[in-house]
Formats: C-alpha cells, structure tokens, sequence
C-alpha cells in the first residue's frame, strides 16, 4: 500500500531521536522558529524541566507555543489523540495554515509501549489528510533499544532520512500477552451471557468499595466490553473483577481472536456506525488494554480506586 498519495502535502509525521537535553534543543529550535515566522500554530509537550531549557533557548518566540506537560497530553493514549485532534482543529479554524506537534511520550510503565506504537500508528491515519507535522522525540539514552527499533518502522521520517513508514503504510503493533493479576477475583462470571449480568455482578462488588461515579463509570465500561465479547467474540465468555488496595481491575474474554480493527478503541469515533462505544472505553478507565491471556482474548480496563 502506498501511503505517501493519500497524504496531504503538508502533512509529516517524523521521529527525531536524540541524546541529551542541549541535542534536543539544538533539534527543535530551528523547526519551531521557522513555524512561528510563517505564522503556524506549535503545541510542544515536554516535561517542565526540559521545556524550561528549550523555552529559554527560543526566547521570546516561547510566547507564540502551545506547552502541555506529558501528564495533560499523554495521560493514555486515546487523551492523547483526543488533545491533539482538539489543538489541530481549533488552530485551523483560526486560521493556521499549519499545525506543528513537538512532543516526547513517557514510557513509565503506565501504558505499555507496544499501545503507545499503536498511538504512532493511529496519529498517522487520524491526521494525515491534514496540513499537520507530528514531530516524535526520542531520548536514546532513557528509551528502550527495542522500543526505538520499532518506532523507527512507524514513522514516515526518522532524523530527516525517509522510515520504513513512508512509502509503506505501517502495520500496528501486534498486542502484547497480558500479566496475570495477582491475587485471587473477587467476583467471577464464567460463562457470562448478558450484559445485564455483568452490570449487575460489576455493581455488586463494587458499591460501598469506591465511589458512587466511579461504580458508574465502570459500569458503562463493562457494558461495552461485555456487549462486544458477546457480539464479535467466541463463546465462552468471561468475566472477572479484581479490587485491589490501590486498583479496580475488570477482565473480560473470549475464545475469539480480537477485533480485525487493531485501532479500535484508539481513533475518534466518526459517523460509521462502531467504535462509539470502545473509544469512550479508553477516555473512562485510567488504562484500557487487548491481548492474549490463558483464558482467551482479553479486554482490561483498570481503575485507580477513589
């Protein structure tokens, strides 16, 4: 497939790989300098302390940027997509004749890399048929040898050089097996037949544990969970809800091997029918993953208990 006809001309999505704080400055000043001049809109997500060295850097140019925190834009992957497509619309609509976006993910352990390629792979689809350059930084000293191999073959551009993802539109990372969750389930239906079921179940062992919207918010998830398992997915289906001191975790599988779609859940929801329901998932549990466990094909939404 050839990904570069069905691109805007504008649109780029690179990744730039650098080694030291005074290397990234000296990578983004000039790209930020030049959009700031023709008058295009910049969002740069950084942590405080390395903006604050490239905000000193830019001078007063630092005024004309758009700075989030990686808390605020890459909390998980679909607020970051969500953050991004707000920014990208709103600086269009005012007027930019191109969007900039600057930014480093965190790989905390929070999200597992492999969704965060997922999101490379996502952000490409999502905005290219937009006037947008995604600019992807990389700390070569603090990333992962394997995870910088394989954001290599996602972007379209890496260190200036055309990537693999270029001429190729690239393939989304298959998922991960999930970690067994330790401890034993504090609620369990297996074979689960009904959504009804699992709301009731979920309710049951949540209430009086966290609080009254969180209960809600869990249950909206589980409905949509189970409802897809039992739609798209091979019988039996499972359910198991774990609650930790500090976590609500909520499994819900199948004998099927997931959606075709690796992207679902991922991507803004559009008027074709689908999609609506996993994507508002991602934006209600603090961590929504897919992957092979012993039990099946797996869905598991986690919550920070409150």
């Amino acid at each position: 497939m050839n990904a570069t006809a069905e691109c805007h001309h504008a649109f780029e999505h690179t990744a730039e790989f650098y080694e030291g704080v005074d290397d990234l400055v000296a990578r983004t000043v000039p790209l930020i300098a030049r959009a700031v001049a023709v008058g295009d809109a910049v969002l740069v997500t950084l942590e405080d302390d390395k903006w604050a060295v490239l905000s000193s850097a830019l001078g007063p140019t630092a005024q004309q940027v758009t700075h989030l925190t990686a808390d605020e834009r890459y909390a998980r992957p679909v607020v970051a997509l969500q953050v991004l497509d707000r920014f990208v619309r709103d600086a269009l609509a005012a007027g930019a004749s191109q969007v900039w976006s600057i930014g480093e993910l965190t790989f905390d352990g929070v999200v597992p890399p492999v969704e965060w390629l997922r999101y490379e792979v996502a952000a490409t689809e999502v905005f290219r048929h937009l006037p947008t350059r995604l600019v992807c930084l990389y700390d070569i000293g603090a990333v992962a040898a394997a995870v910088l191999d394989a954001a290599r073959d996602v972007h379209r551009t890496v260190d200036g050089v055309p990537g693999p993802g270029r001429d190729v539109a690239p393939s989304v990372p298959a998922p991960s097996p999930l970690s067994p969750i330790d401890g034993s389930p504090v609620a369990v239906i297996e074979p689960l037949n009904s959504v009804a079921a699992a709301r009731r179940v979920l309710r049951a062992a949540l209430e009086g544990v966290v609080d009254a919207d969180q209960v809600g918010d869990a249950e909206l998830v589980v409905s949509e969970l189970a409802s897809n398992a039992l739609r798209h997915g091979m019988p039996p289906v499972a359910l198991r809800v774990w609650v930790g001191p500090a976590l609500v975790e909520i499994d819900v599988c199948d004998r099927g091997n997931g959606p075709d779609d690796r992207l679902a859940g991922l991507r803004m929801p559009t008027a074709e029918p689908g999609g609506l329901g996993l994507w508002i998932c991602g934006r209600v549990a603090d961590r929504l993953l897919w992957g092979p466990t012993p039990r099946g094909w797996t869905a598991r939404a986690t919550f920070l208990r409150r």
